[in-house]
């Protein structure tokens, strides 16, 4: 992904095909993210969004980024804006839950995770997510 990105950005520059601007920067925020900086890529996905606010999904990574740097409200409002659009999406409802976790709900926590853990109810058993949900889940129940 990321030897990809000046590539497209010289496309949008010589062509100036700007519909695919967003999905650079949110793919220069996405490498920030995996390498552990947030911080960094908080503004990509933030001028991402900016440029094309239908991308309700970039909520998540923005809530997530906001979680993993201590702003808890911040990542509860853009994840909660994405579970309006999505109620039933168990990535944003996990996340949501570790936000939960994080301030001390218990019981909202293990209400976002029943949510994550519905849907993903017939996932393969390798399938990290929903198994890091189920581990969270047993965390909170004591089991």
């Amino acid at each position: 992904m990321e030897a990809a990105i000046p590539g497209l950005e010289r496309l949008i520059e010589a062509y100036g095909i700007e519909i695919i601007r967003p999905m650079t920067l949110h793919a220069r925020g996405r490498v920030f993210e995996l390498r552990g900086a947030c911080e960094d890529a908080l503004p990509f996905y933030q001028e991402s969004q900016e440029l094309d606010p239908r991308q309700t999904a970039l909520n998540v990574e923005l809530g997530r980024c906001h979680r993993k740097l201590g702003n808890l409200e911040e990542a509860l409002d853009h994840l909660t804006r994405h579970l309006e659009v999505r109620p039933f999406d168990p990535e944003t409802n996990y996340e949501i839950a570790l936000v939960y976790v994080e301030r001390g709900d218990r019981e909202k926590a293990l209400e976002h995770l029943g949510t994550a853990l519905d849907v993903w109810s017939d996932a393969d058993p390798g399938y990290e997510p929903a198994q890091d949900a189920r581990d969270r889940l047993a965390e909170l129940s004591g089991g």
